[in-house]
């Protein structure tokens, strides 16, 4: 049987390469290529433009912040590959007049720049460092380790594109050292054939009737890259599916004419925002009048024979699978029929309506299996089996009898489900199904926001329960520590006292007196805020906050008014107007905060020169303004730091001389700064002596600083970048004199990667001491330079940490243009980032400016002490 084109010329590659690979191994002098090597290297090279590889000639070198969401390779793309090995760039951007610009990304595809931001990068310096990294280490067999050689290999063809053919060449034959030369070009052009694949998926998804396209796309790639294509098979399988298209939906044998109508609709729909994962069956209101699978999702029970009919029909329907099949996991030797099932499920494609019908049974038949099993894990002639026995067995059954089932059969999601519905309810029955689960269940699965809801709807006869939940935890001395049984305990106490009839001004009052941890108290104090009426809570915490002398405490209750009106928005019935607060209703107690200058130093407030004053008037700003709880003021905080106060307090004292809204001063924005005014501020500043660059910077107004940095000049970018990142100011307390010596050093020298990773250290160390930590690196607006912050306490100020699991350290990257977080275990593989690429990128971002240069910025870091065992996650 001849072989077609497409894979004729994939072994011609394969071996023309390969044999230029070897030839060189057996070469007489270490290094130098035998005369056979460059024909053999370039004729492979070319296969790879026939193959469809991107014509980057014309391209520059750049580096983006793509994070692998165009990546076309199964394993790891490029965008990782390059932040693993530091390079400073990972993509080519494409000018070319009359079209878009665009990236080829993954050195294989090529995507429309909407948007992203490039800045330029060093080619000749990336190369070295490829190479150098290559030379370092040895090549392996492992999936990762071809992976990587076929994007390397890829991106030595795009050298070779761009004139650096001994450089190409040279790259080529190092990777074929040190990993077999087969492996490498297969899994080279297994990434070019996977990004040729997504190319053809987004035209699909952006055209309404595009599958006779998508279907010639299909037989095209199938045709190019044949049976060595690791999605081969699973492409072959879609393509039939795909060709169903090619005519009417079947009917389906059996199905009254209502159903035969959904059917046919549902084949016909479009995009579907949900998964169908939730326990749909007693909530059917939840889909009325909605998209086609949420009105089928409304008749309840009657959907059963209908869905149980499509079970093994597999018409495609243009929906994303991924929101209905979950991406199985094969080990690397898994037979080719799993193998090839479970790339199918993982690809992006459309999915068949047997798939969806499989899911919405799935997610309504009782199981007490892990609810994080893979979907679809019955196969269709089980389910169908299964589906039909619940359905005979409980067709008639509404749902609150329902929710009896799953929450004796059914597993941890189930259960929660069926245990809201119960408590809304309210039946004695359904109350004492609920107590008996938390009862059950208070040991091994503690479930506090239930066991909240479910107080609240029992009122005083909780208590009995509530008693035996507490004695239940303290008993369980195998799984919880005793510092975690402890904090256990107080949040059974703080829901036992929820239901006592304390008032909020009795637990705030107690607060401010140190009778009380705002810590364990805050749940019950906000459960009462609650049942006052709005305005009324407002003073409570406004009065709170002006008698509390802690400034953590003091964020906190300002925090509450926050929390307090969106809670009021979010239950305002559609159409309805709310009613927001009045800051007249409470002038004189904001008018006291506003000029009170106490420092406020607490976490997330360090480094912005706060004062009681200045945090009132950015609350003040959250609260009061339009609209109430919106980002902006975070927005503009997170840009100007201190700066950004004083605009704040102006629009407070306005607020409280009675002006509206629309005669307040104007926030500062980039949008009243003409592009011709921020190209001049640029070279202003560009050219400006270095003596007379920080005044330069001073004399920008606010909206000015915005716009320059909304809209980075690589000029100005890199002329400032010294100034902004200069340590001006290192504070560190709670640690040794000998701890703290090296960040005292710092001062007057530039933030550097090794300095941000012994900041990290500094405090992992000191959490795993038994301290809570917090601090940060923050970059002041306007090249302003770096503060150095660092605070161990020797036991848990509240507030923020609160939110924190025990034995973790968070550091998260906040700045306008740019946001991450990375979490890190200081009780399991202490030393290790949980996502190092998440690090990588953050540093990448902070370091080289790519987050702003005048606007602010800060690596925050909090840490919680691990506790002595590692405890379940809560469930709040």
């Amino acid at each position: 049987m001849a072989q077609r084109p497409g894979k004729r010329r994939y072994a011609q590659w394969k071996y023309g390469i390969a044999l230029g690979a070897l030839l060189a191994l057996g070469a007489p002098c270490q290094g130098a290529p035998s005369a056979a090597e460059p024909p053999a290297m370039e004729k492979g090279f070319a296969l790879f433009a026939r193959l469809g590889l991107p014509d980057s000639a014309n391209a520059a070198y750049v580096g983006i912040g793509y994070d692998d969401q165009f990546s076309a390779d199964g394993n790891a793309g490029w965008g990782e590959f390059a932040r693993q090995l530091g390079l400073s760039g990972n993509a080519w951007l494409l000018k070319e007049k009359g079209k878009p610009d665009r990236f080829v990304v993954d050195n294989a595809r090529l995507v429309e720049a909407k948007g992203i931001q490039s800045k330029p990068a060093d080619l000749a310096a990336d190369v070295q460092k490829i190479m150098l990294s290559l030379s370092k280490e040895e090549g392996g067999d492992s999936d990762s380790d071809s992976a990587r050689a076929g994007c390397l290999l890829l991106f030595a063809a795009q050298l070779r594109t761009h004139g650096m053919t001994a450089e190409a060449d040279a790259l080529a034959s190092r990777l074929f050292e040190q990993t077999d030369a087969s492996r490498v070009v297969s899994a080279a052009v297994n990434v070019l054939a996977n990004a040729q694949y997504l190319d053809a998926h987004d035209r699909f998804l952006a055209a309404p009737n595009g599958w006779q396209a998508f279907q010639k796309d299909l037989e095209t790639l199938e045709a190019r890259f044949g049976a060595d294509w690791q999605l081969h098979g699973p492409v072959v399988r879609l393509l039939s599916i795909v060709k169903r298209r090619n005519a009417p939906p079947p009917a389906l044998p059996g199905l009254a004419p209502g159903d035969q109508a959904l059917a046919a609709e549902l084949a016909a729909a479009g995009d579907f925002d949900g998964d169908g994962r939730s326990l749909w069956l007693l909530f059917p209101e939840n889909g009325e009048n909605k998209h086609i699978i949420g009105r089928i999702q409304a008749r309840g029970m009657q959907a059963f024979p209908l869905l149980i009919a499509l079970l093994n029909d597999d018409y495609p329907v243009r929906i994303q699978a991924n929101r209905f099949v979950d991406g199985e996991y094969f080990p690397p030797d898994a037979p080719r029929e799993e193998r090839e099932r479970g790339l199918f499920n993982r690809m992006p494609r459309p999915v068949t309506r047997g798939e969806i019908a499989a899911l919405l049974l799935e997610s309504v038949i009782p199981r007490k299996q892990d609810e994080n099993q893979p979907r679809h894990a019955l196969p269709p002639a089980r389910l169908a089996e299964a589906a039909r026995r619940f359905y005979a067995e409980h067709k008639t059954q509404p749902p609150g009898q329902l929710a009896l089932l799953y929450l004796r059969e059914g597993n941890r999601n189930q259960q929660r489900a069926a245990a809201s519905l119960l408590l809304r309810e309210k039946t004695e029955e359904a109350l004492a199904a609920v107590e008996r689960h938390l009862l059950e269940n208070a040991a091994s699965n503690p479930d506090f926001g239930l066991l909240r809801e479910w107080a609240r709807a029992r009122g005083a006869q909780a208590r009995p329960a509530l008693e035996n939940y507490r004695k239940a935890i303290e008993a369980e001395t195998e799984r919880f520590d005793a510092a975690y049984r402890e904090s256990l305990v107080n949040q059974v106490k703080d829901i036992e006292e929820s239901i006592s009839g304390i008032t909020a001004k009795q637990i705030l009052d107690e607060v401010v007196a140190g009778k009380r941890r705002w810590q364990a108290a805050q749940g019950t104090c906000w459960e009462a805020l609650q049942r006052e009426e709005p305005e009324n809570a407002v003073g409570l915490l406004l009065g709170a906050a002006l008698a509390e002398k802690d400034e953590t405490l003091q964020a906190e209750f300002l925090g509450g008014i926050v929390q307090l009106e969106r809670h009021i928005l979010g239950k305002t019935a559609a159409g309805k107007q709310p009613v927001l607060f009045d800051p007249l209703r409470h002038a004189g107690e904001w008018r006291r905060l506003l000029d009170a200058q106490t420092p406020v130093t607490a976490p997330m407030w360090e480094g912005l020169n706060a004062t009681q004053g200045s945090m009132a008037a950015f609350q003040m700003e959250v609260i009061y303004g339009k609209p109430p709880g919106g980002m902006e003021p975070y927005v503009l905080t997170a840009a100007l730091g201190a700066k950004g106060s004083g605009v704040f307090r102006e629009r407070a004292e306005a607020r409280l001389a009675g002006k509206p809204e629309n005669e307040l001063p104007a926030l500062p924005s980039a949008a009243g700064v003409s592009a011709d005014r921020k190209k001049a501020l640029a070279g202003t500043l560009i050219s400006a002596p270095g003596d007379q660059l920080p005044g330069a910077i001073a004399g920008l107004s606010l909206s000015e600083l915005l716009a320059l940095d909304n809209n980075p000049d690589p000029q100005l970018s890199a002329r400032l970048l010294p100034l902004s990142l200069r340590v001006n100011t290192v504070r560190v307390e709670g640690l040794s004199p000998e701890a703290a010596a090296p960040c005292q050093a710092w001062k007057g020298q530039p933030l550097t990667r090794e300095k941000v990773d012994a900041f990290l250290a500094l405090g992992r160390e000191a959490a795993k001491s038994g301290k809570y930590v917090h601090g940060g690196l923050i970059r002041e607006p306007a090249a302003g330079g770096v503060t150095v912050l660092l605070s161990a306490q020797g036991n848990n100020p509240g507030g923020v940490f609160g939110q924190i699991p025990p034995g973790r350290i968070i550091s998260l990257l906040q700045s306008p243009r740019a946001s991450g977080q990375i979490s890190q275990s200081l009780t399991q593989n202490g030393e290790e980032l949980s996502d190092q690429s998440d690090y990588e990128t953050i540093l990448e971002k902070f370091l080289s400016g790519e987050a702003g240069i005048l606007s602010a910025g800060q690596i925050r870091l909090l840490a919680v002490p691990a506790p002595k065992t590692e405890a379940p996650p809560e469930n709040e």
